[in-house]
């Protein structure tokens, strides 16, 4: 009677626990999450349009690769206001650091992982 008794609670916990394997199984997966892709940041266009810059510049254009190379966008984006405020750029020049500007801006956004509430 007792290895009755064992047996049948033997094979019920065997039959609860292929239950919980098949169910766990069967469940829908959360849906991937959609990566878009980062935005690019084109240092090579902004620096050609500096060709003959002076060392203070040529300063400045390295610490701007280095941040964006380094993921330091913040410094990158401080050496970019001090160029820009720096004066005696030409309209070109000026709308590379804004384009840069831009792309940094946008490639902070999408690294910078969104709040939680």
């Amino acid at each position: 009677m007792i290895t009755r008794v064992l047996g049948r609670a033997l094979s019920l916990s065997l039959m609860c626990a292929l239950v919980m394997i098949v169910a766990g199984g069967c469940s829908k997966s959360a849906a991937p999450a959609q990566n878009a892709p980062a935005p690019v940041i084109d240092v090579e266009k902004f620096k050609q349009a500096f060709p003959n810059p002076t060392p203070e510049i040529r300063a400045s254009l390295d610490q701007i690769g280095f941040g964006i190379r380094y993921g330091t966008y913040d410094k990158a984006s401080q050496e970019l206001d001090k160029l820009a405020n720096a004066g005696a750029l030409t309209d070109p020049q000026k709308k590379a650091v804004a384009d840069l500007a831009d792309q940094i801006k946008q490639t902070q956004k999408q690294t910078t992982p969104a709040a939680t509430q």
